[in-house]
């Protein structure tokens, strides 16, 4: 038969993306963390505005349509701006940890309660496009690719007083351009990729570009929406999930990531909240975690890089 004419092998990574080359795990250098931690913790709520009239041609990744103006959906996911987020900001502050927010930049205009309170917890604010409806595609002409991102930056920046070092794209979206204008708008590392157990380097044209690991695995929506496991299932995966990485990270000498997932408007219901605040118990019962931000974590593998 034929090759197949859709997959384009790059020179640069032996790879059918020109982002980064194949790193086997057994092969790296130890990864270390600033007092020797198996492992670092990141928690990501996305803190997100779906418009209640998505835009025509907008993916229906969110379960059933009910109409236009869609409130079933929309009404679901305020939901968590007002009520799921302050169960989810309690839950984090019984164990003083700091997240990192993936906020749609209409957030800003929309909740300022919830950037605010934030801010005053610490947490990191990482960019996550404008609306959780505008999703990045190859479709997607590059300017308006290029302007969506700028202004999702310069709209949080505003808000919080700094720009955002990192990226998750809304439903962790991309075009085959989005590393290399991440990079160009000068964010520093994105979480669109969750192919790894740590950080790991994208060859771009200008600036610079990490990726520090995100999670599809340990994620609120898609454990119990998208897969229809319960809550407590929920819960046992990320302790399962922890319990593994840390024997790991022992017997390897080796430091890993470890990132939880959240989406105020599922994890943040009543009768869920208890499993999110269990699975933090167990993991912040051992010595030698790291919690920390995904900028943090960034930061301290580059400084490792030679």
């Amino acid at each position: 038969m034929p090759a197949s004419t859709d997959r384009t092998i790059f020179p640069s990574t032996r790879m059918d993306q020109e982002w980064y080359s194949y790193s086997a795990f057994p092969s790296r250098r130890p990864v270390t963390w600033p007092q020797g931690e198996r492992v670092a913790l990141w928690i990501a709520p996305s803190l997100e505005f779906m418009d209640v009239v998505p835009p025509e041609g907008f993916p229906r990744m969110y379960g059933a349509v009910s109409g236009r103006p869609d409130v079933r959906n929309w009404s679901h996911r305020d939901y968590g701006n007002r009520v799921g987020i302050w169960r989810v900001m309690e839950a984090l502050d019984k164990y003083g940890l700091r997240a990192t927010a993936a906020l749609n930049s209409r957030v800003c205009e929309l909740y300022p309660d919830i950037v605010d309170e934030s801010l005053k917890r610490g947490w990191e604010i990482m960019a996550h496009g404008d609306y959780s409806t505008r999703i990045i595609s190859a479709r997607m002409p590059v300017e308006q690719e290029r302007d969506l991102i700028a202004r999702a930056r310069t709209a949080i920046a505003a808000a919080t007083g700094r720009p955002p070092a990192g990226w998750l794209g809304p439903a962790v979206s991309e075009s085959p351009r989005t590393p290399g204008l991440l990079a160009e708008a000068g964010f520093t590392y994105t979480a669109d990729w969750c192919n790894d157990d740590q950080p790991f380097r994208f060859q771009v044209p200008s600036g610079s570009l990490l990726a520090v690991p995100y999670s599809f695995d340990v994620n609120d929506f898609e454990v119990i929406v998208d897969q229809k496991h319960t809550p407590w299932e929920f819960e046992q995966a990320g302790k399962d999930h922890f319990d593994a990485l840390y024997e790991e990270a022992a017997s390897k000498g080796t430091g890993f990531v470890m990132c939880i997932a959240l989406h105020p408007f599922c994890i943040g219901q009543p009768f869920r909240i208890k499993y999110l605040e269990q699975m933090l118990a167990h993991i912040m019962s051992h010595a030698g975690v790291w919690a920390a931000t995904a900028g943090e974590i960034a930061a301290c593998y580059a400084r490792q890089e030679s």
